[in-house]
């Protein structure tokens, strides 16, 4: 083997330009393959991190029940139907052994049990809709990471504080220490303090969402101590649809929905852009794979007169197949080595330059020591995968002919 890498190293030094040129090619291939593949990784896991990081991933709920049902005439016979604009969301009575199954499944991270309804806050005379949301602020921070977006005031949920959000506070011109007035469809107000204000980066929810202690909501909105939404996080968000439906064969009479049952269109487009990702990946290991094996095929017609002199001295047609593999090898190797260096100094100069007003990277890079590591594996086994037809033909080489014709 020692002779075979001498070789090897000595063919790839005797034609400098040909062996440079390869070389630089392998390691702007690489460069650009770094780049790409840890940028659109990047992207990919921002745009998760902005949709649905801090959202949940799986929700389980009861049927919604009809509140109204109306008799109808229809050519002569009576017909029942019922008002969907107006149902009901049942309480889940059971929810604590569920959140215990829950947490005690390796595949969720986070569980939080809600009491969620509408309602309407009062400030003056300013009223505003709202969606009531009790809630264990500890627990819902494995979800949502209220405590570190609440921007003033106190992130405590006590007894008779609520917690708004930004544009609501604006809109009702209310800040910690407040008193307010929230109250339900036909109910009389009750009044309660401003205890802080939170900023969830979503205008829908900063507008509409009023947070207080669970038990407090369960009470408020008529559930006793139960919960009408369970909501979970997972750990492989792409795995969600799977783990829904195991629960789902476990709570038959509960809806069990995931984010990318909601999220269809967010999916075929995360989707889309892992396959152009890979598309992407593909051809430039191509590229690097037939200028590799386009090299080596003129080395071996450049050296044709080496190598049947060496087999006529005896060396044996599967070393001399060794060499070029040798070549390839380590051509992949040392030019990805170099495009490596080349690309994480590309990505860092990007994020450096591409940074918002806030002075956060547009796009947040995340390398990895295994990634990169498979970069370089992959393309020296391109290099050497490409040194194959090379290595064939130097191996056909009739020493006698190659001698006799030069």
């Amino acid at each position: 083997m020692k002779f075979d890498l001498k070789l090897a190293a000595r063919f790839l030094l005797a034609g400098k330009t040909q062996t440079g040129l390869i070389f630089i090619g392998i390691a702007i291939g690489v460069a650009v393959l770094v780049f790409l593949t840890f940028l659109i990784s990047g992207l990919g896991e921002d745009i998760i991190n902005r949709t649905i990081g801090n959202s949940p991933h799986i929700t389980i709920t009861r049927e919604d029940q009809p509140l109204q049902f109306a008799q109808r005439n229809f050519n002569g016979l009576p017909v029942y139907t019922e008002d969907a604009s107006r149902t009901t969301r049942e309480t889940i009575d059971e929810w604590q052994y569920i959140v215990r199954g829950l947490e005690n499944d390796n595949r969720i991270s986070s569980v939080v049990a809600v009491a969620d309804g509408p309602g309407f806050i009062i400030r003056g005379d300013l009223e505003e809709a709202i969606v009531i949301r009790g809630m264990d602020l500890e627990t819902a921070d494995g979800i949502y990471d209220i405590s570190s977006r609440v921007v003033d005031g106190s992130p405590k949920l006590v007894a008779g504080a609520i917690l708004i959000g930004t544009d609501l506070a604006e809109k009702i011109k209310a800040g910690p220490g407040d008193a307010v007035q929230i109250r339900l469809m036909g109910e009389d107000p009750e009044s309660y303090l401003v205890g802080g204000i939170f900023d969830l980066g979503v205008q829908t929810l900063n507008q509409r969402w009023i947070l207080m202690n669970r038990e407090r909501a369960a009470f408020l909105l008529g559930f006793e101590n139960g919960v009408n939404v369970i909501e979970t996080q997972v750990n492989e968000v792409f795995q969600s649809q799977y783990i829904a439906a195991d629960w789902k064969n476990l709570l038959p009479r509960f809806k069990v929905d995931s984010w990318e049952e909601a999220n269809r269109q967010l999916l075929i487009g995360l989707r889309s852009q892992e396959s152009s990702s890979y598309t992407i990946q593909f051809f430039v290991l191509l590229a690097v794979t037939l200028a590799v094996s386009s090299v080596l095929a003129i080395s071996a017609i450049q050296r044709a007169k080496q190598i049947g002199i060496l087999k006529a001295m005896g060396i044996r047609t599967r070393r001399i197949g060794r060499v070029f593999l040798l070549q390839g090898a380590v051509l992949g190797f040392t030019g990805s080595l170099l495009g490596s260096v080349l690309g994480v100094g590309l990505l860092y100069f990007f994020v450096s330059v591409s940074r918002t007003a806030d002075g956060d990277p547009i796009v947040p890079v995340t390398l990895t020591v295994a990634g990169l590591a498979a970069i370089v594996l992959i393309t020296t086994a391109a290099g050497t995968l490409a040194a194959y037809f090379p290595a064939r033909h130097s191996a056909k080489l009739d020493p006698i002919e190659v001698i006799r014709n030069g």
